[in-house]
């Protein structure tokens, strides 16, 4: 049966486009993908982000090998991007990891891989975990304008990208065990659209209220609601992957380009497969801008060199800021330089694009 978020019945009042995303109803566009893309780059959107999974588990020796990190070694207090990895060194999901004390760590991987995420911590590393991913919710506050808006309820906003705070609430509430104590919240400054921003998690039973006093807040400063179409847009045009879609048990942070994103000097899962790649010929993501305006790549176009394919297209939209289609591509990485022009096959033509730097805007 698909899931519904806390805040579904008070999204609907906005009158969404509505789809199946990981087996939860969740809102693609409001007013419409573009207008929502842009006045998050110029303003502030908020976004439902509830379907994202929330696992708490304690630290063990087991459960420090399955990150590319060691979470050992993290602050309290902070949060760091990581990921899994298969014994290939496959990545098996990225995530976000939260440090909430000594021995207390909260994940949040993303929606369709919460349960081989779980399974992975717990046959793997035999630890066992608290799946909360029903219990709390997620808003999304995003855009230049969202410390100004975020600042009207809460104090205490001063933290450096990929910090949190545990905050008063506006609400009452009875709090999470172990993770949120009685009318608090968790804020962290964290987002997937490369513009400042927070996301704050909070206990389901107050979404709506909670959402509502965000809106009142936001409303000098033009914020609305917006959909999974936009965070798609957002995220793409920083040259973030999309788990799932740029990769997808296929490829490793080799391929990938997240190796800054992997402790080489930890001993976590899947290292020595990772090594072993390291000197040899691989394919790699790159970024690519079409040279035509209004041609939109899209996933599983083929790239082309000299009429001989080369790699293929895992994400493509329109950017709405730059007014031209780009694309997230595997190339061989000796061909993964700026400047180069790629052809892609789009609607049984060979467009061209260059190779640039991501990211895009």
């Amino acid at each position: 049966m698909i899931k519904k978020t806390a805040l579904y019945d008070r999204l609907n009042a906005y009158k969404p486009h509505m789809v199946d995303f990981a087996g939860w109803n969740m809102p693609l566009y409001f007013r419409g993908i573009i207008p929502e893309h842009l006045n998050v780059r110029k303003a502030a959107g908020i976004f439902d982000v509830s379907h994202m999974g929330k696992l708490l588990f304690r630290l063990s020796d087991e459960v420090r090998r399955l990150f590319t990190i060691d979470i050992g070694r993290m602050t309290v207090g902070k949060a760091k991007y990581t990921m899994m990895l298969d014994s290939d060194g496959v990545i098996i999901d990225d995530m976000i990891i939260y440090r909430l004390s000594d021995e207390l760590f909260f994940l949040v991987p993303n929606a369709y891989k919460v349960k081989a995420i779980n399974e992975r911590i717990l046959t793997v590393a035999k630890t066992e975990t608290d799946d909360l991913t029903d219990r709390l919710s997620i808003l999304s506050i995003q855009g230049p304008r969202s410390k100004e808006i975020m600042q009207k309820i809460f104090n205490e906003l001063d933290m450096r990208f990929y910090e949190f705070r545990i905050l008063k609430s506006p609400c009452k509430n009875t709090g999470i065990d172990r993770i949120i104590p009685p009318d608090h919240i968790l804020i962290s400054r964290t987002g997937y659209t490369g513009e400042l921003g927070y996301e704050i998690y909070c206990e389901a039973s107050i979404t709506t209220e909670l959402f509502d006093a965000l809106m009142e807040s936001g409303k000098e400063y033009g914020m609305e609601p917006v959909g999974l179409g936009a965070r798609d847009t957002l995220r793409l045009e920083k040259g973030y992957l999309l788990s799932g879609t740029d990769f997808n048990m296929d490829v490793t942070p080799v391929e990938a380009n997240l190796l800054k994103y992997v402790d080489l000097e930890h001993d976590f899962v899947g290292k020595n497969s990772l090594l072993a790649k390291l000197n040899k010929s691989h394919m790699i993501i790159t970024g690519l801008v079409m040279k035509k305006n209004k041609v939109i790549p899209r996933h599983g176009a083929e790239l082309f060199v000299s009429n001989s394919k080369v790699g293929r297209v895992t994400s493509g939209t329109i950017s709405p800021v730059l007014e031209k289609g780009i694309a997230l591509g595997y190339v061989p990485s000796d061909m993964n330089v700026p400047g180069k022009e790629i052809q892609i096959s789009i609607r049984d033509r060979l467009e061209e694009s260059i190779i640039v730097r991501l990211p895009f805007v």
